[in-house]
């Protein structure tokens, strides 16, 4: 409440009714100072006033010339109020402790300070003219109170309109304060919206819907904080700017219209800041992007000195195997991420170097290798390097073991493969690529990886992986792998042996076939011309013959590593990754009505139970059993390969979602599993980083694949 002080110019005190009744009028909106009975005259009035003029905005001084008959004439004109008010004569002036109005001589205003603001009051329009000059001040200081826009607007100036400027800034400064910790609040509450780990934490825990509509409160809050907190701070703003323009009458238009000013100002800063910077409400897709994106960094930051992927993100060495798959799911995940064209060739590199394909040292080979790398190695003594390698590959690594254990530069490398005839013999090998580069046996689901990862690069284009002129040499590469791969066929079962050797049926097992018929079925693709017609048909048989063994091995949960192991069961994640590829089979191929059945059948238990194995922790994972690492035709062991459940269970809802198969309900049966399943997408995130026990890059590049290669059903079938 702001605080006024009445006072009287002169012998004015003769209006003492209409200063009464005004009196009246503003008690209760203003805080009227009055001397109380010790302080006058104890002390002069413009010694009381100028010792209380700091408690107050406003002192308003009250002049008055006209005679005593007319006085009477002028309150019965111009009423105030019901009251009768009381006229004083001249020599005796009323009762002033009625109205807390002291007077003050000219002299005596003189003294009056700087701070409070002096407004004056008249009580015709002809005492404008006789003003004393010390109260001959502007317009919007003087009032008329003989009419009565005159008297409300001296009421309005009392009870509304701040003229106190160091109350005003401080009532300003106080404002902007709190305005600007609501600025902190929401712009602090918008980086936690901006913040990627908030979906992630939001999204599993309520739910989408919830988590939506958590995000539109939230936003809300955040605009109702920016633009209350950027109103305070424009009304410091225009006020300051006020002050240093020296601008002392009041702003043109009044108080209302810079308000509108300062509110529109704002306004359009939130705007700005909504559009510009505001997150996009939460969605799954924002979920599954965050976490591909993290996997594909992952992947590619584990590229070895020699080109390949690394086993582990923090150590090991490069592998054929995690190499392809890692190239499957990152050129997969185009245009979310693209890794570098010039990185990809460089696995490519590694890959085809890693074929195996035994190497012997020519007789001057020892030598000539010592010359050309001196300068290159810590020591150029090569009379103790090994005589064979069974990959070119190993033999860089020994050739840098007994250089002295650094890598070797890479135009050295390619120096060393230009010369490759001269340094080495080399003998022609069927066996494709093995475990590791030292391995001497092939093993056939790592070349099918090879293969999809050689037919995914052709398909990227952001950035494009081969120029034009190296795409038939990428597809004739292509055509020499599945080749390899149908050598692996057993004649008399159809299914796929892991190794080269195909004489004992019992050899056959479910996932060397699958991978098998996945390479052939993208190989055969129509949109990447890998083969003409004559060599589609060609492929046509081995493939019909591999999915009638799979149809055959199929019960009705799916299927078994080994069909003939009667004390394994079915595994889901390699159920779901098979249901996937057959999905993938071109019409031309075809499957017959009993296989698309059979398979139709396992799809419908797995919708079934999908209550279940949706839930079921991202780490219960199985392995292959024990009984089917061991190939009873030597004494070569297969990988213990874990086989992962959650990027298939993705996979496969996926592909089921539209898959033409299935009834329209069951479609969004499936739609439905997809979409608990990328909910789930953190927790799969989270175990693969986990820290201290991060997983190996098969990990993340099954997750890649799963959430990003091409899943649509292409054997269109009628339901």
């Amino acid at each position: 409440m702001r605080k006024v002080i009445l006072a009287y110019a002169d012998e004015s005190q003769r209006v003492h009714g209409p200063v009464k009744k005004l009196r009246n009028d503003i008690a209760g909106h203003v805080e009227i100072i009055e001397p109380d009975s010790d302080a006058l005259p104890a002390v002069s009035p413009a010694e009381w006033v100028t010792k209380n003029a700091s408690k107050a905005d406003f002192v308003v001084i009250f002049f008055a010339e006209i005679p005593i008959q007319s006085a009477v004439k002028l309150l019965v004109a111009v009423p105030l109020g019901e009251e009768q008010p009381v006229v004083a004569s001249a020599g005796t002036p009323a009762d002033r402790t009625s109205d807390n109005a002291i007077s003050l001589t000219v002299d005596e205003r003189a003294k009056l300070p700087d701070h409070p603001t002096i407004l004056v009051a008249v009580f015709q329009s002809e005492d404008r003219d006789k003003l004393p000059p010390d109260l001959n001040t502007e317009p919007g200081a003087c009032f008329d109170l003989s009419s009565s826009n005159g008297r409300e607007a001296l009421l309005c100036r009392l009870v509304h309109e701040p003229v106190d400027k160091r109350a005003i800034r401080k009532e300003l400064l106080e404002d902007a304060a709190a305005g600007a910790f609501r600025l902190v609040i929401g712009v602090a509450m918008l980086l936690l919206g901006m913040y990627s780990k908030t979906d992630e934490i939001l999204i599993p825990t309520l739910g989408l819907r919830v988590a939506q509509g958590v995000h539109y409160c939230i936003a809300a809050g955040v605009l109702v904080l920016l633009f209350t907190g950027m109103v305070a701070l424009f009304r410091l703003a225009f006020y300051s700017l006020r002050s240093v323009m020296v601008i002392d009458r009041p702003l043109p238009g009044g108080r209302k219209v810079w308000q509108s000013i300062a509110m529109g100002c704002a306004a359009i800063f939130v705007t700005f800041v909504a559009f510009k910077y505001f997150p996009h409400p939460p969605q799954i897709k924002n979920l599954v992007d965050t976490q591909v994106r993290a996997w594909d960094q992952r992947l590619e930051e584990s590229q070895y000195h020699d080109g390949g992927i690394r086993e582990h993100h923090d150590q090991g060495v490069a592998q054929v195997w995690i190499s392809s798959q890692a190239l499957c799911g990152l050129l997969s995940s185009q245009p979310t991420w693209a890794m570098p064209a010039a990185k990809v060739r460089r696995v490519f590199t590694f890959i085809e170097r890693a074929r195996i394909s035994p190497l012997e040292l020519q007789p001057d080979a020892r030598a000539e290798l010592a010359r050309q790398l001196t300068g290159s190695v810590k020591q150029a003594d090569f009379t103790n390097l090994t005589q064979r390698f069974p990959t070119f590959a190993m033999a860089i690594d020994m050739i840098e073991l007994e250089g002295g254990g650094m890598p070797l530069d890479a135009k050295v490398v390619d120096s060393i493969e230009q010369q490759k005839a001269s340094l080495f013999k080399t003998t022609p090998s069927g066996e494709g690529w093995g475990y590791f580069e030292q391995w001497e046996w092939g093993v056939t689901e790592v070349a099918a990886w090879v293969a999809l990862a050689e037919i995914q690069s052709l398909r990227a284009n952001q950035p494009a992986i081969w120029q034009k002129t190296e795409r038939d040499g990428v597809k004739l590469r292509i055509r020499e792998v599945i080749q390899l791969i149908g050598k692996r066929q057993l004649p008399s079962e159809g299914g796929f042996s892991p190794i080269a050797d195909t004489s004992n049926a019992s050899l056959a097992r479910t996932y060397s076939t699958m991978m098998s018929v996945w390479a052939m079925a993208e190989a055969v693709s129509p949109d990447l011309g890998i083969y003409d017609d004559a060599g589609v048909d060609a492929l046509q048989l081995p493939m019909q013959r591999a999915i009638q063994w799979l149809e055959l091995n199929a019960t009705s949960n799916g299927w078994k590593v080994n069909p003939k192991n009667p004390a394994e069961q079915e595994l889901f994640g390699l159920t779901a990754q098979t249901l996937c590829i057959l999905g993938r089979v071109p019409a031309r191929i075809g499957i017959s009505t009993t296989a698309e059945a059979k398979f139709a059948s396992v799809k419908r238990v797995l919708l079934d139970s999908a209550e279940t194995w949706t839930k079921r922790s991202v780490s219960a994972n199985d392995s292959i059993h024990d009984a089917d690492r061991y190939l009873h035709s030597g004494d070569r062991v297969i990988e213990g390969s874990t086989i992962l459940w959650y990027p298939w269970g993705v996979a496969l809802m996926r592909s089921l979602s539209t898959d033409p198969a299935l009834s329209t309900s069951e479609r969004a049966t499936a739609a439905k599993w997809l979409h608990q399943l990328n909910i789930r997408i953190t927790d799969y995130g989270h175990w693969i980083a986990l820290e201290g026990k991060s997983q190996f890059n098969y990990v993340p590049g099954e997750a890649l694949i799963g959430c990003n290669w091409p899943m649509d059903v292409r054997n269109k079938v009628t339901p």
